[in-house]
């Protein structure tokens, strides 16, 4: 989701746009027209074109619960600057309901790559090393945590949590329990608008929401039991 994928849909100028983190949907694309176009995006509301959303917020709340039915507390999020605001808040949401405080020592910030949330992983333990549970922003984010947390000698799913986001390549090679934002649904939505659109003349401006949904690996298969007071 870093950049903009510009996809054909039909001969007729119809474009499906996946739109990076950072731009405003209210942004006009420069150079293009938004005649028959369908936003693809993580956040924010269209007015005069469709909108498919992922609801990121929705992701990120149902693996903090995932992270709480597993007995964890302290549950850290770390994302990269551009980070989607709603997967942010989700997080922050479910930890509030649970009476556990979404503080600044429990949140850290780095680019989106291993080496980067390796050292955002290892600044976090020092400042809170009973976090044992980690809701990271990309698969990528979350292999740094994994390479931050061998050098403690402490392994996903035995010895902590992790979940990144994407359900990527690398999440299947890690074994790593991630959020899938559900792309093919988002192409069957984008299909069947296109379809739509073609027989009655127009796009429909309409927006629809894809929840993500948490595909369960071994990084999060391990039962925390918390330090007896």
């Amino acid at each position: 989701m870093e950049k903009a994928l510009y996809m054909a849909a039909s001969k007729d100028d119809a474009l499906a746009i996946l739109q990076p983190l950072q731009t405003p949907t209210s942004l006009a694309y420069s150079g293009m027209e938004l005649k028959n176009t369908i936003l693809i995006s993580e956040g924010g509301s269209a007015s005069n074109f469709p909108l498919i959303r992922i609801d990121s917020a929705s992701g990120s709340r149902d693996a903090v619960k995932l992270f709480l039915k597993r007995g964890y507390r302290d549950i850290a999020l770390i994302v990269s600057p551009s980070g989607v605001p709603g997967f942010r808040e989700g997080w922050a949401n479910e930890l509030s309901s649970a009476g556990i405080e979404a503080g600044p020592a429990l949140q850290a910030s780095c680019v989106d790559n291993v080496d980067s949330a390796a050292s955002a992983t290892l600044a976090l333990f020092a400042r809170r090393p009973s976090c044992k549970a980690f809701l990271c922003g990309s698969d990528r984010i979350a292999a740094g945590v994994i390479r931050a947390s061998r050098i403690k000698n402490l392994y996903p799913g035995a010895d902590y949590g992790v979940i990144g986001y994407g359900d990527t390549g690398l999440a299947e090679s890690l074994d790593l329990t991630s959020i899938d934002p559900r792309m093919s649904s988002i192409g069957e939505l984008v299909a069947v608008a296109v379809a739509e659109g073609m027989r009655l003349g127009r796009l429909a401006d309409v927006t629809q929401s894809v929840v993500p949904r948490i595909i369960i690996r071994a990084s999060t298969l391990g039962q925390h039991m918390p330090a007896p007071a």
